[in-house]
């Protein structure tokens, strides 16, 4: 600090604490001043008044006592004279009515004032045990408080003469505390000069620290800015590069600064790219004077740069260019964006396929019932045709719910890939091409291009057709029943592209694969609805136009058998969806095993363990109609019951999968941990077996045959042979 500034603090702190202390004690003895004069000021003067008041409401409460002579004017009249009664009890004893009482000639007032009201309770007999006014009240309190109305009247008239004096010293209360006031203005005023003073020596200081921190400051901000991973760029009021720092230079590939000093920045970016940023950056600009969003920069050698970047608008019309190469980050964000959508799309389908599943077993377990009854009307029936026909009628019925039930879990558990059904290629789009043609109005085209010869993919050809014809449908649909084409091409998988705005499934790096792919022309989907087009149940077509499962089936097939799709689509221009499907393995070189020789039907001792009553009945009916013997338990429970005390009487157990308590599967484990071999046949209505197999809960390892729900009566009679043919064959059958 300068030293002229050093003794200007110094002499102004004196002047301050000097000036602060006498201003303290001069207000310090004018309060003391103010006080002794308001000692002398005598208050209660309202309790005389209040006390002449209710002197005279008491009178006129007498006088209508008088007049009247009704219990309420009584009641009013001693109502009046106990008020009149507490307003001299406060003037003998209030604090408030000091004052008052050391007026000379007070208290003598009072004191006749008593003794006279003491004398009138004694008349009215009120002694304290009673408070009702005798008959005679009016004329007793008129007479004696008579003789004291000119004493309570001078009571007034002496506080009131003393209010007179009061107030003329009060006149002296009121200079002295604008005294006060006027000695504290100063003091606020003297204070303000002082505070100025303050404020200009520290002022003073201040801009000389300024001066020196500014060298530091500038040195500093060059040396951050030079050293920033951030590229920084500064331009002239006309767009043109005045200065930027290594950062810059190396994001956009120039060798030095020299070589874009006096250049638009323009020369930075693509034509469409500056276009664009004009259009959103100088609104924006001229309104706030910054802008942050995201560009894409031009390198000097043709690559693309996504750019983090803020512009701020200089004083002198030039701009400040902040920004940051976010290239690597927005690809890795836009990768996590693909994987999160396929995620939720996984995490729906699951959903979905619980909810289908817990349907397919409740609503095959009432197909199974009616299928069994149907059957055995059927039988019963013998030569009447009518009855038949109308059991054949049922059995159809049956039919068409389970192929329902099929579709349903087309989508919530479609048949995996890798197994032994697989189907030529173009065999199944020449024959969903066929299908979908029959479809299409008049106008409206399908193309079907390449050639896949005699090339077969791990998938049954009814799912491909149905995959094919749902995407066709969905183009039909969107081509909106005008003019349009619908084109399949067949070609190969190296131009499988990964850059799609929706891309599902995951290839497997052993598998070779084969690409399909199917586009229209139409109205296209808007990009905010493409990540939802494969979920279940949404759709964008009218209320009763579309069930929204068809995409959800495609993604269910395709991807289950290991496949991808990739989709595209610009509204107003068309879609096309692209499928990667594996080609099949090569044929096994294994020898088929030679089949076993079938035994004779024999007739069984059945345990059936189910839940379903009617299901059940229908079954067992069915079985005890082919000379078999059925015992029946509702649950896993009592099944095991029966086979642990009846150990040999039962040839081949039939149980269900889902049940209360213990299910199936659990049921087979704990019979094989007990040691008991009986054949099982496990019967589901929503069971995948080759999931049980790949579990080992079914196979001929553990001799559990499956069979699903519903299931004709000829077919659960021969999986029941099939898995007691080993005893049979053996003779282990207990007599």
């Amino acid at each position: 600090m300068p030293r002229r500034s050093r003794w200007l603090w110094i002499a102004t702190t004196v002047i301050a604490a000097i000036y602060i202390a006498a201003s303290t004690y001069v207000v310090a003895r004018l309060v003391e001043t103010r006080q002794l004069i308001g000692n002398t000021y005598r208050t209660g003067s309202w309790a005389a008044v209040q006390l002449q008041q209710e002197y005279d409401r008491l009178l006129v409460a007498d006088l209508w006592a008088e007049i009247d002579r009704t219990p309420a004017r009584y009641d009013a009249l001693g109502e009046r004279y106990d008020i009149f009664w507490s307003r001299l009890i406060i003037l003998e004893t209030g604090v408030d009515a000091e004052g008052v009482r050391q007026i000379p000639g007070v208290t003598e007032t009072l004191k006749k004032l008593r003794a006279a009201l003491e004398a009138t309770d004694r008349r009215l007999g009120l002694d304290g045990t009673s408070t009702r006014m005798p008959a005679d009240a009016p004329q007793i309190i008129r007479q004696s408080l008579a003789g004291e109305e000119n004493g309570i009247r001078e009571l007034v008239r002496y506080t009131q003469m003393q209010d007179q004096y009061v107030y003329n010293r009060g006149a002296l209360v009121q200079i002295a505390a604008e005294m006060i006031i006027y000695l504290s203005a100063l003091f606020v005023l003297g204070l303000c000069f002082i505070a100025l003073a303050m404020i200009q020596a520290r002022r003073a200081s201040g801009l000389y620290r300024e001066a020196r921190a500014a060298k530091a400051d500038a040195n500093r901000l060059s040396l951050a800015i030079a050293a920033s991973s951030d590229a920084i760029a500064l331009t002239d009021p006309n767009g043109c590069f005045t200065a930027m720092n290594r950062a810059h230079l190396e994001m956009f590939g120039i060798p030095s600064s020299q070589a874009v000093l006096g250049k638009a920045w323009t020369t930075l970016y693509s034509p469409a790219e500056h276009e664009r940023l004009m259009q959103e950056i100088m609104p924006e600009l001229e309104a706030r004077n910054h802008w942050h969003g995201h560009a894409v920069g031009q390198t000097l050698n043709g690559d693309t740069i996504d750019q983090d970047m803020s512009v701020t608008l200089l004083d002198d019309g030039g701009m400040l260019c902040i920004s940051r190469d976010v290239t690597r980050q927005r690809a890795d964000a836009e990768t996590r964006r693909r994987l999160e959508e396929r995620l939720v799309v996984a995490q729906k389908m699951e959903a979905i396929g619980r909810l289908a599943s817990g349907f397919a077993h409740d609503f095959n377990n009432v197909l199974g019932s009616i299928q069994g009854y149907a059957e055995i009307i059927e039988d019963a029936a013998g030569g009447e045709a009518s009855a038949r026909r109308f059991a054949g009628q049922i059995l159809t019925g049956v039919r068409r719910g389970q192929n329902l039930v099929d579709r349903i879990m087309g989508f919530a558990r479609p048949r995996r890939g890798g197994g032994a059904e697989t189907c030529n290629l173009a065999a199944a789009v020449d024959e969903a091409a066929g299908l979908l043609i029959g479809a299409l109005p008049k106008g409206m085209t399908l193309s079907v291009t390449g050639t896949a010869s005699d090339l077969k993919v791990d998938m049954p050809a009814d799912q491909l057709i149905q995959v094919l014809m749902n995407l066709g449908v969905n183009a039909r649909d969107a081509l909106g029943g005008g003019r349009g084409q619908i084109r399949i091409q067949i070609a190969g998988p190296q131009d499988f592209s990964t850059d799609a705005p929706v891309r599902l499934g995951s290839r497997q790096a052993d598998r070779r694969y084969i690409r399909l792919v199917v586009e229209d022309d139409g109205c296209g989907i808007p990009e905010s609805q493409l990540v939802k087009i494969f979920e279940p149940l949404f759709t964008t077509k009218p209320e009763g136009s579309g069930t929204g499962l068809g995409l959800a089936v495609v993604h269910g097939i395709v991807t289950a058998h290991g496949g991808e799709i990739a989709v595209w689509s610009t509204p107003g221009k068309g879609t096309r969806f692209e499928l990667l499907l594996p080609l099949a393995k090569g044929e096994a070189t294994q020898p088929a095993a030679a089949p076993e020789a079938e035994t004779a039907p024999q007739a069984l001792r059945v345990l059936l363990v189910d839940d379903d009553k009617y299901l059940s009945e229908a079954a067992g009916e069915a079985l005890t109609r082919a000379g078999h013997h059925v015992e029946f338990a509702n649950d896993g429970e009592s099944g095991l019951a029966v086979l642990r005390n009846r150990p040999g009487a039962i040839d081949v157990v039939l149980t269900d999968d889902l049940m209360p308590g213990i299910r199936g599967p659990e049921l087979i484990r704990r019979l094989r941990e007990q040691g008991n071999l009986v054949p099982i046949v496990l019967w589901s209505a929503n069971a995948d077996s080759q999931t049980l197999d790949e579990a080992g809960i079914v196979g001929p390892a553990v001799n559990v045959e499956f069979c699903s729900k519903p299931v004709s009566t000829t077919e659960l009679l021969a999986t029941l042979q099939r898995a007691a043919s080993p005893i049979l064959r053996q003779g282990l059958r207990s007599r």
